[in-house]
C-alpha cells in the first residue's frame, strides 16, 4: 500500500472508505483499492504498474513477489516505455 500512496499521493482506500474500520473490513474481505484511471490509465506502463501492485497485495505471502522481483519488474517497465 505504501507504493500506491507514493505513486498517487493519496492514502489507499481514500475514495472507498471514510473510516479506518471500513478499511479493515475491506482488507478482511480481500477488497483491493480501486484503480485510479487518471494515474494508471490504460497505457502499458500503467497496466504494468497496477498488475505489479496487485501481485504485491496477494493475501498469500508465498505468492507475493520478492523485493528483487519487484525491482526487475520496475526496471522492465521503465525500459518498455
Amino acid at each position: 500500500m505504501t507504493f500506491l500512496e507514493t505513486i498517487t499521493g493519496a492514502v489507499p482506500y481514500a475514495k472507498q472508505c471514510r473510516a479506518d474500520i471500513n478499511i479493515y473490513h475491506a482488507l478482511t474481505k480481500k477488497v483491493f483499492p480501486r484503480k485510479d484511471v487518471e494515474i494508471f490509465g490504460s497505457h502499458q506502463r500503467g497496466e504494468g504498474m497496477w498488475t505489479l501492485l496487485m501481485r504485491c497485495w496477494d493475501h498469500d505471502p508465498t505468492i507475493r513477489p520478492t523485493a528483487r522481483e519487484v525491482l526487475v519488474a520496475l526496471q522492465a517497465l521503465i525500459r518498455e516505455t
